[in-house]
């Protein structure tokens, strides 16, 4: 791990079209910050979206970054002691994190359409709740019992994690 008191800032734009006045924002204020305390800039790019995300993107997203005098010292191009820095190449480690909280009894795999849980995220917003997702005991036991038969037949889910007595999709 970094040393604690080392200032790391992160930039991770998720690179599905050209950067935006936003993530320029954001770039040239974790690069002002950095330096100004003698930190490092991470740059990650977020390309698991293989819908939208293009190889042209992430290269217009890094010339962008360079074209603006921005450097960085960790990231595509420059390496660093904490990569790979693109996610679509992090998914073992992504994959290992989950197994271990799964197999903790942290997490359990949910296999809920995306209709029903867009259903529950506007229950919350008309509630006014955070829009977290979270997920009630009635579900997470059914679920969690029915794991070994939606696995094999390679049903589509996502893996949730318990935070104190409730579970959060993430």
């Amino acid at each position: 791990m970094a040393n604690n008191s080392e200032v790391r800032v992160r930039f991770a734009p998720s690179p599905t079209g050209d950067l935006h006045v936003g993530n320029i924002r954001t770039a040239l204020f974790d690069w002002a910050y950095a330096r100004h305390t003698g930190g490092k800039l991470i740059f990650r790019i977020e390309d698991t979206d293989k819908e939208r995300v293009t190889d042209e993107y992430i290269q217009a997203a890094i010339q962008s970054l360079k074209w603006l005098g921005l450097d960085w010292d960790e990231g595509p191009e420059v390496g660093g002691e904490y990569g790979p820095y693109l996610q679509s190449e992090r998914l073992d480690i992504y994959s290992q994190w989950s197994q271990k909280f799964l197999d903790q009894g942290d997490a359990y795999y949910c296999y809920c359409s995306s209709e029903e849980l867009e259903e529950r995220r506007q229950v919350q917003m008309k509630n006014n709740k955070h829009l977290v997702m979270t997920v009630n005991a009635e579900i997470y036991q059914l679920h969690k019992l029915s794991n070994i038969n939606l696995l094999t037949a390679n049903q589509l889910c996502v893996c949730a994690c318990r935070m104190g007595k409730q579970f959060l999709l993430i």
